[in-house]
């Protein structure tokens, strides 16, 4: 038996890893601007969006208690490899919007760091 190349299995690792998961829009807030959104003035916040990869995973039996009774929350799992979640920010994955809802959990996905957040079904996005 030869020996272990670490450089080939470091190769490997990162050509898994590169393809692992599903990609979604990441809307990064900035900032704040002036105007009134709400007559049509502008818009109140301003997003920075790219595309990342990402695990995702719904949230079994999870519900909200409204007036109407109980409803599915919507919730998600994801666990993303190339950005640094924060509060106020938004995941667009198969044309949902998601808020951010939680901290962020560090995870290993094949060697490569990643991070975990709940998210929470916003409203669709038009298309």
């Amino acid at each position: 038996m030869g020996r272990i190349d670490p450089a080939l299995l470091a190769r490997q690792q990162r050509q898994v890893a590169a393809n692992v998961g599903e990609t979604a829009i990441y809307r990064c807030y900035v900032s704040a601007s002036a105007g009134s959104p709400q007559y049509g003035i502008g818009d109140a916040d301003n997003y920075v969006e790219r595309i990342v990869t990402g695990l995702f995973q719904s949230v079994l039996f999870n519900e909200q208690l409204v007036p109407g009774g109980q409803f599915v929350a919507g919730d998600m799992i994801a666990t993303l490899i190339d950005c640094t979640p924060s509060s106020r920010d938004e995941i667009i994955w198969r044309g949902v919007t998601y808020r951010l809802e939680s901290e962020t959990t560090p995870q290993q996905i094949v060697g490569t760091s990643a991070l975990r957040v709940l998210l929470r079904r916003g409203q669709p996005t038009g298309g």
